[in-house]
Parts: structure tokens; sequence; C-alpha cells
């Protein structure tokens, strides 16, 4: 099986596993009476893309804005050529954020240059992103925003925008800097990290099991936070009938 196949066929089946779990939840909301209204709401959860998703179409993305606007020139070059082989496919996808990365550490891209890039390039939200936001954090139900972007650009965009709430959680790839100046390392979420020794660039293989194992977790505290309330509202209805008598 080629690897294209295969990351299809791994995508096909978690889509295929969150809709049956989406329907499973709505099932369980519609039939299951001693589920309250803001119980209800415990058993959801939003995960979102970023670029073009939750920011309009006409946005820049991240990896673009900084190929773009880095006012490292010999950077710009070195990124702007590895997007159009991407474009091109002469560069897989997983090895252009693989090297993109790279050539932040290799050029010393500093902390200072996400603030330039940001206050120069264009980027705002789709319609209703900011309500939607604000529903779920009232509502209680956490927000999940995984992307291949860069999540200290996302992080400072939605910081600006109000919505680094305590229900919004990020996954992307972090670039980490020493003394809050210098590039230090960059993690990627093609099945690498990236780090920096004496100028130079290592690559230390890691997987996505960690990821894995977060939402295995989670999905367990799900079901016992279910069994939970269940056994809560028995309890409360024991009580109730037990005074009537």
């Amino acid at each position: 099986m080629s690897e294209v196949t295969e990351k299809t066929t791994v995508a096909l089946h978690i889509t295929s596993k969150f809709d049956e779990k989406v329907k499973r939840i709505t099932s369980l909301c519609a039939t299951d009476s001693t589920l309250k209204g803001k119980e209800k709401s415990q058993l959801w959860q939003v995960i979102s893309d970023f670029d073009h998703t939750l920011t309009h179409p006409e946005s820049n993305m991240c990896h673009n804005m900084i190929s773009e606007l880095c006012p490292n020139e010999n950077l710009q070059k070195v990124t702007k050529q590895l997007l159009v082989d991407c474009r091109q496919a002469n560069v897989h996808k997983g090895h252009f954020w693989e090297q993109f990365h790279t050539a932040l550490l290799e050029h010393k891209f500093e902390k200072w240059m996400i603030d330039h890039i940001m206050d120069k390039t264009i980027l705002y939200l789709r319609d209703f992103v900011k309500e939607i936001f604000v529903y779920c954090g009232q509502q209680k139900i956490p927000i999940l925003v995984i992307s291949a972007g860069i999540e200290n650009i996302i992080e400072q965009f939605l910081w600006n925008e109000g919505l680094l709430l305590e229900h919004v959680k990020l996954f992307s790839n972090r670039l980490v800097f020493e003394d809050d100046k210098h590039i230090q390392s960059a993690s990627s979420l093609s099945l690498s990290r990236l780090k920096s020794d004496d100028g130079k660039g290592l690559i230390e293989n890691i997987t996505l099991d960690s990821l894995f194992e977060s939402v295995a977790v989670l999905e367990k505290e799900e079901e016992e936070e279910i069994q939970n309330i269940k056994l809560k509202n028995d309890n409360e209805e024991k009580k109730m009938m037990t005074k009537g008598r």
C-alpha cells in the first residue's frame, strides 16, 4: 500500500470513527431523559483546523506569511522556494515542514520577527467564529485547534482576538525560543522534532502516539463522565422517591 493510500485510509478511518461517535452522542442526548441540558454539553468537543477554516479564505496562511514577510531575506528566499516545490509536488508535504523548520533554525529566526510579520500580514476570522468560541465557552464545550501551521502565530492571533480562552487548546508546530529571542527548536506534526545544535538542525524522529493516547484518555474520561452523570441522577431520583414515601 502506498504512503498516500495509507494516509488516506487513516483519515477515512478517523472520520468514520468520529461520525459514529457523533451519532451515538446525538442518540443518547435525544433518548436519555436522565441527561440534563448542561450535562449534555459535557459530551461534546469542537475540533477545527486554523488556516482558512477559522480564518477567512483571503487571509494569509502561517508558513506563507513567514516566507513573504520575514525581514530575513535569505530565509525568505529559501522558504519561498520550498513553497514553490511543495505546490509543484517536488517535495512531499511531510518533508516540506521538516525542511521549512530546518530553514528557520539554520537562518536563526528570532521571536520579534513574529510580531513584525503579524503587523504586516492579512489575517482575520471568518464570520461568526468569535460567536461560536464564546458560545462554546458558555456551554463548557472544549475547542481543540489542530493545525499544520505555526502554534506561536495561532496563539498570538487568538489572543489578539480575545479567543485564547480556558476551553481552547492548541496542537500545532511549536517554535521554542532561547532567552525569549533566538529560535532553539521547532516541533513538526509531520512525525519529527527539530532541534538546534551549534547552529545546525538535528532531526529526532517522534510519532503522534502521544496525540492518539490523549484522544484515548479523553474518550475513557468521557465514558466515565457519562456513567457518573447517570449514577448521580439515579441517586437523586432514589432520594426523591424515598422522601415521597
